[in-house]
């Protein structure tokens, strides 16, 4: 059995990355594909420590704690969930990694700290990186309906954020070769088909 592909999907807090993860994956289960969703932070254990701290539930956290959990929690997202899938030839769909380390723990640390603590998470095959303003995305969540605002989830904060995620995946006005840029201010129906038509082109599927 040949070992599925591992799909990551990036951009800022309100970019759409969850929404545009169940569209793909509901489209690739259609079409007789084994697809395992899952995302960072995760629901285990170290995870929901992470989720508690980023909703202020425990107080103040020291930055390079939060990113050493991080780092620890992708270690044990990939040995427990990620590649136990792949090996199993799920392609397996993944809402946010390393590169949201780097964008985000990036902005108070030193970046190659972050990316020495992060060495050991295997790469993606593919990342779609969904680009939005800082604007729309503070307006996305603003309209989310009784959710708690997180820690990160701030103009300023975005703004650096946004800036952050370009330095990583652009060079100049274009895409690293391993990255897939997709304007996520477009209707969500025109942001699905631009990543449906990236997980294509990487799976070697047809179109229609």
């Amino acid at each position: 059995m040949s070992l599925g592909s591992f799909i990551v999907l990036e951009g800022i807090d309100g970019s759409g990355t969850t929404t545009q993860l169940h569209q793909i994956a509901e489209w690739l289960t259609e079409q007789g594909h084994g697809v395992h969703q899952t995302w960072e932070p995760t629901d285990n254990l170290i995870g929901r420590q992470i989720r508690s701290l980023l909703r202020g539930e425990t107080g103040p956290v020291e930055p390079a704690v939060l990113a050493l959990l991080f780092a620890a929690d992708r270690l044990d997202h990939w040995a427990v969930e990620i590649q136990p899938n792949l090996e199993k030839g799920s392609h397996v769909l993944c809402d946010r990694y390393v590169g949201s380390s780097l964008a985000y723990q990036g902005l108070t640390l030193d970046l190659a700290w972050v990316q020495q603590i992060n060495a050991r998470a295997k790469c993606p095959d593919l990342t779609i990186y969904l680009r939005v303003s800082p604007e729309l995305a503070l307006a996305r969540i603003q309209a989310r309906d009784g959710e708690r605002r997180e820690l990160f989830e701030r103009r300023d904060l975005l703004e650096a954020i946004s800036v952050a995620y370009d330095r990583q995946y652009l060079v100049g006005d274009t895409p690293r070769e391993d990255v897939v840029v997709v304007d996520g201010e477009q209707a969500i129906d025109t942001v699905y088909a631009a990543c449906l038509d990236a997980v294509r082109a990487h799976l070697n599927l047809a179109t229609s």
